[in-house]
C-alpha cells in the first residue's frame, strides 16, 4: 500500500488589528499607549514553529516586536504589542514564520475620534444583539417544548376520558341486558310449570 503525502508551503496572514479589550474585525487605528492586538492565521503547527510580529517604521526598521509559539489546531494566533514608545503615524506590521510573511498598515493616533467610538459602539451593539437573539431563540425553543408537552398531556387525558366513557357504555349495556334475560327465564319457568300441571291433570 502506497501512501501519498502532499507538502504545502507555510502560510501566515494578518487578519485583524485592534486595541486590547475591544476586539474588532479588520485593521483598526490604535491610540498611542494602548496595547495593540494582532490576530491572524497560519497553516504551521505550533510544535516547532513561532510567529514573530514586528512594527516597522517608514524606513523598514523594527520599532516594536513580539512573538508567539502557541496557537490552536485552527491556526489562529494572537500577539500583543505595547505602543507606549510609538509616535503617532503610519506603520507597517509584519508577521513572519521564518519562510513566509504578511504585512498590513496600521495607524497610531493621538486620541480616539468620535467615528472610532461609534464603530466600537456598533460592535458592542452587534454583540449585545447577537446575545439577545440567542437568548430569544432559547426561550422560543423552551416555549415550543412546553407547548408540545401540554398538547401531549391533553391528548392522553382525552384518550383516557374516551376509554372511560367506552367502559361505562359497556357496563350500562350489560346492566340493561340482565333484566330482559331474567324475564325470559321467568317465562320459561312459568310455561314449564303450566305444562307440568297439565300432564298431572291428564293422569
Amino acid at each position: 500500500m502506497n501512501a501519498e503525502f502532499r507538502l504545502s508551503d507555510g502560510r501566515v496572514s494578518i487578519d485583524s488589528v485592534y486595541p486590547e479589550g475591544a476586539q474588532a474585525d479588520g485593521v483598526n487605528p490604535i491610540v498611542t499607549n494602548e496595547t495593540m492586538v494582532v490576530e491572524g492565521t497560519t497553516n504551521r503547527k505550533s510544535d516547532d514553529n513561532s510567529i514573530v510580529v514586528d512594527v516597522l517604521n517608514e524606513n523598514g526598521n523594527s520599532v516594536a516586536t513580539d512573538s508567539t509559539e502557541e496557537w490552536g489546531s485552527d491556526g489562529v494566533y494572537t500577539v500583543s504589542i505595547d505602543t507606549a514608545d510609538l509616535e503617532t503615524g503610519t506603520y507597517s506590521i509584519e508577521a513572519d514564520t521564518g519562510d513566509n510573511t504578511d504585512r498590513a498598515e496600521i495607524e497610531i493616533v493621538e486620541e480616539r475620534t468620535s467615528e472610532m467610538e461609534m464603530n466600537e459602539s456598533d460592535m458592542e451593539e452587534e454583540e449585545d444583539s447577537e446575545e439577545e437573539e440567542d437568548t430569544q431563540e432559547e426561550e422560543d425553543t423552551q416555549e415550543e417544548e412546553d407547548t408540545e408537552e401540554e398538547d401531549t398531556q391533553e391528548e392522553e387525558d382525552t384518550e383516557e376520558e374516551e376509554t372511560n366513557e367506552s367502559d361505562g357504555g359497556e357496563e350500562e349495556s350489560t346492566d340493561d341486558s340482565t333484566p330482559g334475560f331474567g324475564a325470559i327465564v321467568a317465562l320459561v319457568a312459568l310455561l314449564a310449570a303450566a305444562l307440568l300441571a297439565t300432564r298431572r291433570r291428564e293422569e
